[in-house]
């Protein structure tokens, strides 16, 4: 039996760690949290009490939290109650200063890298290794709550939190208004927050209940839930399980042109919706001036593939086939060679890229506006880890200094740095921990082999691929089918494999241009900017978008209009959770 968990972290992570406690529960630990703690019960009693019912104390180290009275507080505690301290670093720690309360921890320090599942493997392999011979439990005196004016504000503010949570709406809010009228300064932001998203959910839920609105409610909840300050998990009225069976969503669109690269830009008026362009900076994704080609379609190779081949490709792509045996096929087949044409090299030794042509045309774009594209060509599978794996070991490859030129100083750092290291070494993976400084050096190479440009998607681009021209959710279509993807599927009581697989193992859940894996296994570097889709600046360090959720998160984040980002300038920049795939315009824009 797993021991009971105690974790101690700031409100300031609460979004990071709920999928982490999440997961440790479905993995058979009890794991107590703060959220835990009914509405009007005394909450510093409460955290005490399950200090001393905990057999390990799990620390989140983070800004907030190793200033936090109360967090340094229940450390202290637990360190008395002569717990095992388990200590994860979730941000930057050389950004703060660690006080003295913090650093004498008994066990070594953990980083979390963003992804749930290997704090999991941390966390078991940690406390494997403990002798708990070693830790029996010591009398200790209850200390008292932190403070007294602030410290009673903030038991305030926790009790609100635990009301909302409990889904006493109306009273967390009247709550919530006590705290900031006691004091703004300190408190007002944060109350607000927690008003406004309150209000908005209550709407959502009220919509949720009538079967005449619940497109409405379904529409509400998307944008709600891919609302970077919301937490989607924050669910206490179940509003996911009712909008399971929401009809399609009908809203009106908006219509936007996006003109062909030469295209000049059309002017535009303060009062019109603002239009995205495919207008790229001259050189992007190319070390040199290419000439205009057309993208070659080249006949299927011919290969001699062995009854043992045979056998593992029928298992890895019949869609009736449980997902845990197409993924272990899928790592069988790399022992003797996965012979599926855009997976593994060509004759000469490149990366062979199978292209699918994405038709010009019009399509509904972020659920609620129409753009048009000039046609273009996608890889059908992201960049496989054997695929990657040449540009790093080819003496003019990762090592030349020519493909990283132009980029922002921290690329150039990386460069000499050296490149990630791959989490799941296997050929027909595909590639991660790359960061997006590695994936344009990779483009700007393999434009130069390849005679034609290649480069990272544009957010327009990557979503026309997966959703055709119906703005559908999925690639498949609307609403999430369990075994469709490789994500975590937790809430849908289906698989979770833990890792990526290999590409292509989902041929149910294409897209209309039969584009595999644009939901799931890994997230998918594009070349906007997050803050700033329109900018077309590669040259900064500004964060950049991600799009179609990974092995490791859940499948809201895997629907074709999510967006999600990535900073260039941290340690997470490079996660088994990331990787990528590359588009090519046609004909080039390299002129």
């Amino acid at each position: 039996m797993k021991p009971k968990l105690f974790i101690s972290y700031s409100r300031s992570v609460k979004t990071q760690l709920r999928p982490i406690i999440e997961m440790l529960r479905y993995d058979g630990f009890e794991v107590w949290w703060d959220a835990d703690i009914p509405a009007m019960a005394d909450w510093w009693a409460s955290i005490l009490e399950n200090i001393e019912t905990a057999k390990l104390c799990v620390f989140v180290v983070s800004e907030k939290s190793v200033q936090s009275p109360y967090c340094l507080k229940e450390l202290e505690y637990a360190t008395k109650r002569n717990r095992p301290i388990l200590p994860f670093v979730i941000d930057d720690h050389s950004k703060y200063v660690i006080p003295s309360e913090v650093t004498p921890m008994r066990n070594q320090w953990f980083l979390y890298d963003g992804e749930p599942a290997h704090m999991l493997t941390q966390l078991n392999n940690a406390i494997s290794t403990l002798n708990w011979n070693l830790y029996n439990d010591r009398a200790s005196s209850r200390p008292a709550e932190p403070g007294k004016g602030s410290g009673s504000i903030a038991r305030e503010f926790q009790q609100a939190v635990s009301l909302a949570e409990n889904s006493l709406l109306d009273e967390a809010m009247k709550r919530f208004r006590m705290v900031a009228s006691l004091d703004y300064v300190n408190w007002g932001d944060e109350c607000d927050g927690w008003i406004t998203r309150l209000q908005i959910y209550t709407d959502i839920a009220e919509l949720a209940e009538h079967r005449a609105t619940l497109a409405k409610a379904s529409k509400r909840w998307s944008e709600y839930a891919a609302h970077a300050d919301y937490d989607a998990g924050f669910d206490p009225l179940k509003v996911r399980e009712k909008l399971s069976g929401a009809p399609p969503i009908s809203q009106p669109i908006k219509s936007i042109s996006i003109p062909p690269a030469a295209a000049p830009k059309p002017k535009q008026s303060p009062t019109e919706t603002k239009a995205y362009s495919t207008t790229l900076p001259q050189d992007i994704g190319s070390a040199r001036r290419m000439p205009i080609v057309e993208v070659a379609k080249s006949a299927p190779a011919i290969l001699r593939i062995t009854p043992e081949q045979n056998r593992l490709l029928k298992i890895m792509l019949d869609a009736d086939c449980p997902p845990r045996e197409r993924a272990e096929a899928g790592r069988e087949i790399n022992k003797v060679g996965d012979p599926r044409e855009g997976v593994g090299l060509r004759a000469d030794g490149l990366p062979d890229i199978a292209w699918c042509e994405i038709p010009a045309g019009e399509f509904v774009y972020q659920t609620n506006t129409k753009l048009t594209l000039p046609s273009f060509n996608i890889s059908k599978y992201p960049i496989t880890y054997k695929q990657f794996g040449i540009f790093i070991d080819a003496p003019d490859g990762f090592k030349n200094a020519e493909w990283w030129e132009g980029l922002h100083t921290d690329g150039l750092r990386e460069q000499k740095e050296g490149p990630g290291n791959q989490q799941w070494k296997l050929d027909n993976h595909p590639c991660e921990r790359v960061s997006w400084y590695d994936t344009m050096a990779f483009c700007k190479w393999l434009t130069d082999k390849l005679g034609y440009e290649v480069r990272l998607p544009l957010e327009e681009e990557w979503e026309k691929s997966a959703c055709g021209t119906d703005g559908r959710e999925y690639p498949w279509g609307n609403g999430y089918k369990v075994g469709y993807a490789n994500v975590c599927e937790l809430l849908f009581a289906g698989t979770y494999l833990r890792k990526t697989t290999a590409v292509g193992i989902y041929p149910q859940g294409e897209s209309p241009y039969r584009v595999a894996d644009l939901s799931g296994n890994v997230w998918e570097r594009q070349l906007n900017e997050y803050n700033k889709p329109e900018q077309r600046d590669w040259s900064n360090s500004a964060n950049r978008s991600l799009r179609g959720g990974s092995w490791a998160y859940y499948a809201e984040s895997a629907r074709v209009a999510y967006r999600g980002s990535s900073s260039n300038s941290n340690r997470h920049r490079r996660a088994s959770s990331i990787g990528f795939r590359i588009v090519c315009t046609v004909p080039s824009p390299a002129v």
